[in-house]
């Protein structure tokens, strides 16, 4: 019986065949590929799509293009559990630097970068950790109401948490807490994450 792990492969190893002259297709295809390879906790085969898409990306919307700073961020959450993660910050630059250029202070992409910023940092810089996590809640407090507000207010509970500010900590996790279960309902399963790290 064909595996999952092997249809990614056979896939994956089919898409600049068959898709060469449709970029944009190919990209999407990228995306999917690399986000299944990343379920399976596949991180270093995700990271190897995820950089084609960064390539094609560039080639369809531009080194500078807003798809592409999304693309590098995306590429950077793989790499976190991967034997690439080294590379991670100077993606997350990369990203930075595009979306900085753009003038591009208030989008969702934005929001992404920032928390991909302070999950990076949480354990080598706390400031920097906690100033990206700030950066993320005030993003999102202007957003609709999202799953990305309740994990920037997690990112920022936890640096609370590691140093040592634990009334703040509270504050944040439990805001988190409530977002979650407004945007995903009493079944969501982040729910028990934050639950737990109230606890």
């Amino acid at each position: 019986q064909t595996t999952a792990r092997e249809l990614l492969d056979s896939a994956s190893g089919n898409i600049d065949r068959q898709l060469n002259n449709a970029p944009a297709a190919k990209e999407k295809m990228l995306e999917i590929l690399a986000d299944l390879y990343n379920g399976l906790g596949l991180d270093d085969q995700a990271v190897v799509l995820n950089k084609k898409r960064v390539a094609v990306s560039k080639l369809v919307h531009g080194s500078n293009g807003i798809e592409t700073a999304r693309a590098l961020c995306d590429l950077a959450a793989t790499m976190h559990g991967s034997n690439s993660v080294s590379q991670r910050e100077a993606v997350l630059m990369q990203a930075k630097a595009i979306l900085d250029g753009r003038r591009d202070f208030r989008s969702q992409v934005r929001g992404e970068l920032l928390l991909a910023l302070s999950e990076h940092y949480q354990s080598s810089n706390r400031r920097k950790a906690l100033d990206y996590a700030d950066e993320a809640v005030a993003l999102f407090l202007k957003l609709p109401l999202s799953k990305s507000l309740a994990t920037a207010l997690y990112y920022q509970g936890e640096v609370y948490n590691l140093s040592g500010q634990y009334a703040k900590a509270e504050d944040s996790l439990t805001r988190a807490l409530a977002v979650q279960r407004q945007t995903g309902g009493d079944s969501d399963p982040d729910l028990v994450l934050y639950a737990v790290t109230l606890a």
